[in-house]
């Protein structure tokens, strides 16, 4: 990792580096940062999660272990990790660690940038109203999506002025050099010439909706699905996939650290979700070259232009996923350029360097 090329430190304050979207957002942001002229660091306040061995040499990460609670002490012991590593700014993701960035900036005096990497269309009142309260204190709010900013502004009530729009970024040049690659991940996940593969990469929980993915693949004859990620409906998505007679033609491939690959075999990506901020997993699937076929929410539709790089359905509707898969995988040609343009929009605007520089201008505001 280059040095940064100024003394803005810059401390990412986030619950674990389990894998997930919000994860892989930080993990991003920190090798993107020194590049900006931030020096990046990261403390996580309930454990350390599989994805604190994806940071690479040279960034610093700081493990805590918040008791059940409200924990005063951890809020103390991250002022004084702010003191020691002499942070210039404290960036928090989600509330929980912006709750405590806060406390720690109320002894410290260091400002505070959060992240809300979703909408918060379920939250209960006093839920709202903390939100707001911390907001407050923070002297920016960045949102993902405009869906995530709507929310914030109209429903936490978060005052327009203080909330700024940060897409999600990727490094767009590790996906692209994946492609080489297509065939030898194609003869690993033992795929033919003329067979053809559908991949969706995410936690499998109820919110991504995975059962309406699998009844779609049940009115396709032929393509076979790759479903990676763990997560606590897995066992019931295997029951589901026996019972609807799917056998073979699904694999549960669990937590992989060869993404970009894994999508290079691929045809489509699907996406099935009921919620969604700006996805990590859609992002990379686009800059990979791959067409979509996603559900209409949160965030999507901002990365997806429909009958340009994918097809947009909606939620808990298996027979209209399908056809939408259905339409992409029998059209090879229209599925290359869909490709083609998704992977020309992820570089143009959800690219790694872009996010990067958006936040190193709002750590720069926060100073002054």
């Amino acid at each position: 990792m280059p040095p940064a090329k100024s003394g803005i430190k810059v401390l990412q304050v986030v619950w674990s580096l389990e894998v997930g979207g919000m994860e892989r957002v930080v993990v991003h942001l920190l090798r993107g940062l020194p590049a900006q002229g931030c020096a990046a660091e990261v403390v996580t306040l309930g454990g350390a999660g599989g994805m604190a061995e994806d940071l690479g040499h040279g960034v610093k990460h700081w493990e805590m272990q918040k008791a059940p609670g409200l924990d005063l002490k951890l809020a103390r012991g991250l002022a004084r990790l702010v003191r020691t590593t002499g942070a210039d700014v404290m960036h928090a993701h989600n509330t929980v660690s912006q709750l405590y960035a806060v406390m720690a900036s109320l002894i410290t005096r260091c400002p505070v940038v959060v992240t809300l990497h979703g909408a918060n269309y379920e939250g209960s009142a006093r839920h709202r109203r903390l939100r707001r309260l911390l907001a407050a204190r923070c002297a920016a709010t960045a949102c993902v999506s405009r869906d995530a900013m709507a929310a914030a502004r109209d429903l936490d009530h978060i005052p327009a002025a203080r909330l700024h729009l940060v897409y999600n970024g990727i490094d767009v040049q590790e996906m692209a050099s994946a492609r080489a690659e297509r065939q030898a991940a194609r003869d690993e996940l033992g795929l033919g010439p003329g067979d053809q593969a559908v991949i969706s990469v995410g936690r499998l929980s109820q919110e991504k909706d995975y059962a309406t993915l699998l009844r779609a693949m049940v009115a396709l004859q032929g393509p076979r699905l790759f479903l990676v990620g763990h997560g606590p409906v897995r066992g019931e998505l295997e029951k589901l996939a026996a019972e609807l007679g799917l056998g073979e033609r699904v694999a549960f491939l669990g937590e992989r650290s060869d993404v970009p690959r894994l999508l290079a075999a691929c045809d489509l990506f699907a996406l099935s979700s009921l919620t969604e901020g700006i996805s990590m997993a859609l992002l990379e699937a686009m800059a990979g070259g791959l067409p979509v076929a996603a559900t209409a929410v949160g965030g999507t539709p901002e990365l997806v232009i429909p009958n340009e790089t994918g097809m947009l359905v909606p939620p808990s509707d298996p027979a209209t996923l399908a056809q939408a898969m259905g339409a992409l995988l029998g059209d090879p040609e229209r599925s290359r350029a869909y490709g083609l343009a998704g992977a020309q929009r992820v570089a143009q605007r959800f690219s790694l360097e872009a996010m990067a520089e958006a936040y190193a201008k709002l750590y720069r505001l926060s100073l002054g």
